[in-house]
């Protein structure tokens, strides 16, 4: 054994290094567990008491996206740089990665997302550009087996269209209020579904053009300080300097990243459990009253979800004043658009019927399990997001208000709509996709919303309500941050009830032949 001399000083020298690393190295054997996961921050969106078991069901297996940003209101434009790490759950080898570029829709206008470069690895790739230039498909130099994760890094820049009724307006710059409404605006992985592979068809206004994978994102994202950040995930402003504020935001495990981005928003907000619900109104407005009404209803829905199909696991929620075209609501995960003029400051739903105003709200919350948390192809299967919704929508409703009042909305969402529609021109199906041409009867919305939630009230009925929650429950819990289809629900119900009921669910979902009589008996 050898024995230092302290009085020497070279020996004093090494004896201080020595040391200094061992110190190191037992800070470091301290943070081994948090810089294992790799995103064990991400997860601080996640209410602590679910923090755990999230973590446990999609640390290492969804991928990561990072960004650095910044908007520049001068060119309408977001800039910067974005790294996923793509982790490849697609049980199939993957020579390339397809990510969609929502933004290069034509209906956009001068709405643009441009790649500037693209990295795998660190090395320069030449992606390729597809369906009008909404696909941009990464090619990889190495098979990725299942499992296996890559790194995919680009440089990108936005384009933001002014005032663009574009899918309801969910990308626009609302050019009266000074509003970025920021929905599908980055390069965004394509949806993955099992048995049909990547879903890349042309983005159509005619639908919800979102379709994708649970993952998670880290953003930091610089603005003029005059602006704030509504965003999926939880946002912290940093300090102003220059007159541009870096905003650091984080999101847990979600279906996808929205922002609303505005100078004047006026906030109010609900406790509810663990999660904290923000109504954003425009400060120029005149929403005050519709959006504590809508708070007050997102706050009691939010509960009776949770209590009913599990609970939300997110520590925020936010309600955003947008101006849409053609729609009152849209959501996405965490975040949820309630349209200013024709919704939160009309006198039609604050005034004269608040019951509607409020079971919207309830419908669109009911969006963040039925569409957020349970992934679901809108577009190819909108009767199940949809109608699914609008039905669990009247069953919160009777939890809140009561029975009559469920079926007062019943029959002003579902039955008088889908009623008439018969009368005119027919029966239809609902188990369409948008991307088939119309076969004539009822609109595509009265079938999803109206006809197919009563074709689960029809399943209630015929299963029972233990079952049919039940049921509902399990197949959330099955399918929560994954994709789920039709085949899914119907097989979960068959399960929990011990009853076939292929018939029931062709009859309503996958044919053209109910009458006003099946309705009526349904309803007595």
């Amino acid at each position: 054994m050898t024995t230092l001399n302290p009085s020497n000083p070279l020996a004093t020298a090494w004896v201080t290094r020595l040391a200094v690393a061992l110190a190191l190295m037992v800070l470091c054997s301290a943070l081994l567990p948090a810089l294992a996961s790799g995103s064990s921050l991400q997860y601080e969106a996640v209410i602590p008491a679910d923090r755990e078991s999230v973590m446990a069901r999609t640390d290492r297996t969804v991928s990561a996206y990072t960004f650095d940003l910044r908007l520049d209101p001068s060119t309408q434009t977001i800039s910067g740089t974005g790294r996923v790490d793509f982790n490849n759950q697609t049980s199939e080898v993957q020579s390339a990665i397809p990510f969609r570029l929502y933004p290069n829709a034509d209906y956009y206008g001068p709405g643009t997302l441009e790649i500037v470069r693209a990295r795998v690895e660190g090395l320069l790739v030449q992606p390729e550009f597809t369906a009008q230039n909404t696909v941009m498909t990464i090619p990889l130099s190495n098979p990725l087996k299942p499992g296996e994760h890559v790194e995919i890094a680009f440089r990108f820049s936005v384009t933001v269209p002014i005032d663009s009724s574009g899918t309801f307006g969910i990308f626009s710059f609302d050019a009266e209020r000074g509003t970025w409404i920021l929905a599908d605006w980055y390069p965004i992985l394509a949806g993955w579904e099992p048995g049909t592979g990547w879903v890349l068809d042309e983005p159509t206004p005619a639908g919800d053009p979102t379709f994708s994978d649970i993952a998670t994102y880290d953003l930091d994202l610089t603005v003029p300080s005059d602006l704030t950040v509504a965003a999926t995930g939880i946002e912290k402003p940093g300090r102003d300097h220059a007159g541009l504020t870096n905003w650091k935001i984080t999101t847990g495990p979600v279906r996808e990243f929205t922002m609303v981005i505005d100078d004047d928003f006026k906030t109010s907000t609900r406790m509810v459990g663990d999660t904290e619900i923000t109504m954003y109104t425009d400060g120029n407005g005149s929403a005050a009253a519709g959006g504590e009404l809508a708070l007050d209803a997102a706050a009691e829905a939010l509960a009776i979800y949770s209590d009913s199909f599990g609970t939300y696991p997110y520590i925020e929620l936010d309600l955003v004043e947008t101006e849409m075209a053609g729609a009152l609501g849209v959501s996405w995960t965490g975040l949820v658009f309630l349209n200013g003029a024709q919704f939160l400051s009309n006198s039609l739903f604050v005034d004269d019927d608040p019951a509607r105003l409020r079971f919207t709200v309830v419908h669109e919350v009911g969006h963040q399990w039925w569409g957020a948390l349970v992934g679901i192809n809108s577009n190819d299967h909108t009767f199940l997001l949809e109608g699914l919704t609008n039905y669990l929508a009247v069953y919160v409703t009777e939890r809140i208000e009561g029975v009559e009042a469920a079926q007062q909305q019943l029959m002003v969402q579902s039955v008088r709509p889908y009623l008439r529609a018969l009368a005119d021109s027919g029966d239809g199906i609902p188990d369409v996709s948008i991307n088939e041409p119309s076969a004539g009867g009822p609109s595509r919305g009265t079938l999803v919303y109206g006809k197919a939630a009563l074709g689960f009230l029809a399943i209630r009925q015929e299963m029972g309500d233990e079952a049919f929650f039940a049921a509902i429950t399990d197949w959330a819990s099955e399918f929560e941050f994954a994709i789920a289809g039709p085949e899914d629900l119907l097989a979960a119900f068959e399960e929990t009830s011990g009853t076939q009921l292929d018939d029931l669910w062709t009859f309503w979902f996958e044919s053209a032949i109910t009458t006003e009589a099946d309705v009526l008996a349904l309803i007595d």
